[in-house]
């Protein structure tokens, strides 16, 4: 348990630096908003709370535009033990990441 603990805090102060220094606005004109409206219009699950998720997507995409005020950072989509490469020494330590399924979305945004 020790040794997993010390590769996710390691994990945690590698993601954290991928901050970048440029505006997300792009992203969120570009590639948020259309995803949202593209729920609303063609998306929703056939669900017995439809109406209070639409309501919650609404309200989402009527506050976008907030997330502009954010940097961009990397966001890894599926971080899993599958694609962190660890060298087993002790402490162990994070060599690397399998990057399928990176993207880039308003800091602190989750895909």
């Amino acid at each position: 348990l020790k040794r997993i603990i010390g590769v996710t805090q390691q994990l945690g102060e590698i993601l954290a630096k991928l901050k970048l220094d440029l505006p997300s606005d792009d992203i969120v004109d570009n590639h948020i908003i259309p995803r949202l409206e593209n729920v609303l219009e063609n998306g929703m699950p056939d669900v017995e709370d439809a109406v209070i998720l639409r309501s919650r997507i609404e309200n989402l995409l009527s506050r976008a535009h907030n997330l502009e005020k954010f940097p961009l950072t990397l966001f890894h989509i599926d971080i899993n033990p599958f694609n962190v490469i660890i060298d087993c020494s002790t402490p162990p330590r994070i060599k690397g990441l399998i990057e399928e399924g990176v993207t880039l979305l308003p800091y602190g945004i989750n895909a």
